[in-house]
């Protein structure tokens, strides 16, 4: 073997060992989803970009191309296997579009009305090179600056415009199902309402993270949450309840005038069922004792029936007009029955010669006025419930 021949072999394994051990050092692979700035001791040299403009994603192209040589940084696209010096570092980015998520802010309106606000945005990498140079690549870093820029925006909105401005979108007429609420929640006219003012805020967001690279996506910023805080939340609660408070006073008011209203037009039906009753009742009982005295006058026939409801036996009863002695005769039986008779003890006190004695001494033989005897007029009872106070 020669000495030009082993040379030969030594640079080709030095060749192969520098390879060997630069090889990783100087090659690496860029994803789809990924762009790359490539850096020489902590300065950009080149920069590589996936314009995939999908999902909302939007990149200037040829204004990066521009910039970029204006700053002697080489613009280059695709994925892929790439190159660099051993002594380059890769930083890789994500150009997806990313979430942020903010905090539940106590925010006041004009009116000084306090409101939880609670935002979200999402965004995205619009210009590689000046997200390094700003957050350094790091996508904490830019949820940092995120938060710092959409939470002092949102701030400066909301303090612009009223409670109403902040919670309406339009001027829709509200739905009211109770006409009693339509005066308390009469609502006044809106100039922009949420949507506009979000609008609003998702433009000066988009201008503040210009300057770091990051774009707010087409969406927008959004309210996640938005409540009353507690003092504006039982105030709102409490109007409520009054209001409800005074519609259940007028219903019960305008119920009770009803309730009074009917039970005075029943009291009158009562008042006129019971006077026509009455009247009713005492024209039957006037007929009935009529007719009563008409019997007793004239006389009637007492049947007696069977089983079957036939007549076995008929008695002809005289009346006073026939048979006044024995009519008069009989009335002060019936007088001594009810008057006398009972469980109660009576005392009376009778002379000899009044009417009520005579049919105890057989006297009915002798001629007598028959009114004496069936209408006397001197009491016999003490006054009790259940005894005569006269003979009738």
């Amino acid at each position: 073997m020669t000495i030009v021949s082993k040379i030969k072999k030594t640079l080709a394994g030095v060749a192969l060992g520098t390879v060997a051990f630069l090889g990783p050092c100087s090659v690496y692979t860029l994803d789809q989803t990924e762009h790359a700035v490539v850096t020489s001791f902590g300065s950009p040299k080149r920069v590589i970009v996936n314009p995939d403009v999908s999902r909302g994603i939007r990149l200037d192209t040829e204004k990066l191309r521009n910039n970029y040589s204006k700053e002697g940084v080489s613009y280059e696209e695709g994925a892929g296997l790439k190159l660099k010096f051993p002594w380059q570092t890769v930083i890789k980015i994500d150009k997806r579009v990313q979430r942020w998520d903010g905090f539940p802010e106590e925010i006041p309106t004009r009116d000084k009305k306090y409101l939880w606000i609670d935002t979200t945005a999402r965004w995205h990498v619009e210009d590689p090179l000046k997200y390094f140079r700003t957050v350094g690549g790091s996508e904490i870093q830019a949820n940092a600056k995120l938060s710092d820029i959409l939470d002092s925006t949102t701030r400066d909105a909301v303090t612009r415009y009223d409670l109403s401005e902040m919670v309406r979108t339009d001027n829709r007429p509200m739905e009211i199902t109770e006409k009693e609420l339509a005066e308390s929640l009469a609502a006044g006219e809106i100039k922009k309402g949420r949507l506009v003012i979000m609008q609003e805020i998702s433009d000066n967001s988009r201008v503040s993270c210009h300057d770091y690279g990051i774009r707010i996506h087409d969406v927008g910023v959004l309210i996640k949450g938005l409540t009353y805080v507690q003092d504006v939340k039982t105030a709102v609660e409490t109007r409520m309840k009054s209001e409800r408070d005074r519609i259940a006073q007028k219903y019960l008011s305008e119920g009770k005038g009803e309730s009074e209203k009917i039970m005075g037009q029943k009291n009158r039906e009562v008042k006129k069922i019971r006077s026509e009753g009455y009247k009713t009742a005492r024209d039957i009982e006037g007929k009935g004792d009529s007719e009563a005295i008409t019997i007793y006058s004239e006389g009637f026939t007492n049947q007696e029936l069977d089983k079957d409801g036939k007549v076995v036996r008929e008695q002809a009863v005289k009346g006073l007009s026939r048979d006044p002695e024995f009519y008069a005769f009989w009335r002060t039986m019936m007088l001594y029955e009810s008057g006398l008779g009972g469980n109660k003890k009576v005392s009376l006190l009778i002379g000899l010669d009044s009417p009520l004695t005579r049919s105890l001494k057989g006297d009915y033989a002798e001629k007598m006025p028959v009114k004496e005897i069936v209408q006397p007029s001197f009491p016999i009872v003490p006054e009790d419930k259940g005894a005569y106070k006269t003979f009738c």
